[in-house]
């Protein structure tokens, strides 16, 4: 058995909110740069980013307030994963219209989507369900924040660093001839 303790590993259950909080707010300090209302993330790596979760979610961004998770599987577990306040159960993509003006009182004219990765069919299914919302490419505005590590980022590379470390260091005492 590899002892991580002693590196100080531990598991992290989820993203801490001050840290999701953070990388909301200079998303939408970034959104509104760009002139958007606003933004819908659907990737995974970008959604656990944003949310704390990596499972089959979409994610709202206004540029104003608090962002809102519509989670299409299991509700339970992005509340359990999420540390985001406004959590609400996705039976069917057809709802996100409603959703979004319900949630913001309006509809929004300039929404964000990441079209680095978004399949143009998928694209073009968001673009007929969101009939009259000019859709953009908010792509380069998540890399960039994504690139700059926070204090939070940078401790966590230094937990993962040191339990690699420890794991390879531990692989000679678990070698035994004709394994």
């Amino acid at each position: 058995m590899i002892d991580l303790e002693h590196v100080g590993y531990e598991i992290q259950r989820s993203t801490p909110r001050p840290e999701l909080d953070r990388r909301i707010r200079k998303f939408q300090e970034r959104l509104v740069q760009a002139g958007l209302d606003g933004a819908l993330i659907v990737q995974q790596t970008d959604l656990f980013y944003f949310s704390g979760t990596a499972q089959k979610c979409l994610l709202f961004v206004p540029v104003e307030g608090k962002p809102l998770l519509m989670a299409q599987k299991s509700f339970d577990r992005a509340r359990r994963e999420s540390r985001l306040e406004s959590i609400l159960p996705l039976k069917s993509i057809t709802q996100i219209p409603d959703l979004i003006s319900a949630y913001t009182q309006r509809q929004p004219v300039k929404l964000g989507l990441e079209l680095d990765v978004v399949p143009v069919n998928t694209f073009r299914s968001y673009q007929e369900l969101l009939e009259g919302v000019e859709l953009l490419d908010c792509s380069a505005i998540i890399c960039q924040l994504r690139a700059v590590k926070s204090p939070y980022e940078l401790n966590l590379i230094r937990r993962a660093a040191r339990a690699s470390i420890a794991i390879y260091q531990a692989i000679p005492g678990l070698l035994t001839e004709g394994i």
